[in-house]
């Protein structure tokens, strides 16, 4: 069974990086960059295959990974540990 870790990006430019599986939109929630990819470990090592620079999510909306980073404000995102 994996491990799964919870983090909410709150306030502005909030950012968070790791094996990203998904990502919930909440009330409110600003525009975010998120970078798509199999995140890798060193971070320096983490290249993006593709990368979305800035796009409006609905409340309520999941988007899915693998990503390996993300910022914004107001999104739970769920990061395999």
């Amino acid at each position: 069974m994996a491990n799964i870790k919870v983090v909410k990006l709150t306030g502005t430019s909030c950012e968070t990086t790791g094996s990203i599986a998904k990502v919930l939109a909440l009330a409110s929630a600003g525009p975010c960059r998120i970078e798509f990819g199999s995140f890798s470990t060193p971070e320096a090592q983490f290249t993006p295959t593709s990368v979305i620079e800035s796009i409006d999510v609905p409340d309520g909306t999941y988007i899915d990974g693998p990503a390996g980073r993300i910022s914004g404000s107001n999104y739970l995102v769920y990061i395999n540990d």
